[in-house]
């Protein structure tokens, strides 16, 4: 498959004969969970796009620590414990324009700034569907953020959609 590539979404169909002489031939089937292919980040792989996957931030203290508590006062987008899968967004101009609208000119209080945690974070994502403004302010959170922990989380999840092959519209979790 070429490098860039998304092939479409489809099923396997399975088909059983059953044979024996004295008995009626049957037969019975049974479609696979939906899956799609791709070679978007340079490696061929599949996934079954309907069992969303989850990304880790545990361990990243300060935007975990934020997602941790959004959720302890209801939000629940992206929660694997009962919440609501985000969905992935490959479309850099949305990105940015959910980001801006987020934390778009915010620069950081100064007790942020001498922490050193200067980077202003969105959960959810900026890159799903659920990012920007698109839910309710009691379902999203912002976090001040070093440079470092940003880094590394933006590590951790191009690590794990590579792997996991997450495409557009494809649903996932956050553990926190």
């Amino acid at each position: 498959m070429r490098k860039g590539r998304i092939s479409g979404k489809t099923q396997t169909r399975y088909v059983f004969s059953f044979t024996k002489p004295g008995y009626v031939p049957r037969s019975t089937g049974y479609k696979s969970a939906t899956w799609r292919c791709d070679n978007y980040y340079g490696t061929s792989g599949c996934a079954m796009t309907d069992a969303p996957t989850a990304v880790s931030v545990v361990g990243i203290p300060w935007i975990d620590d934020g997602i941790r508590k959004l959720r302890a006062r209801g939000g629940h987008y992206g929660d694997p414990n009962g919440g609501k899968p985000l969905r992935w967004m490959i479309n850099t101009r949305q990105k940015n324009k959910n980001r801006q609208a987020v934390c778009g000119g915010r620069t950081a209080p100064p007790d942020m700034k001498r922490a050193g945690r200067t980077y202003c974070d969105e959960y959810p994502f900026a890159s799903t569907y659920e990012g920007g403004t698109r839910l309710p302010a009691s379902q999203r959170e912002t976090t001040w953020a070093s440079p470092n922990e940003n880094n590394t989380q933006g590590a951790r999840i191009m690590n794990w959609r590579r792997p996991m092959h997450v495409m557009d519209h494809d649903p996932f979790y956050v553990v926190a």
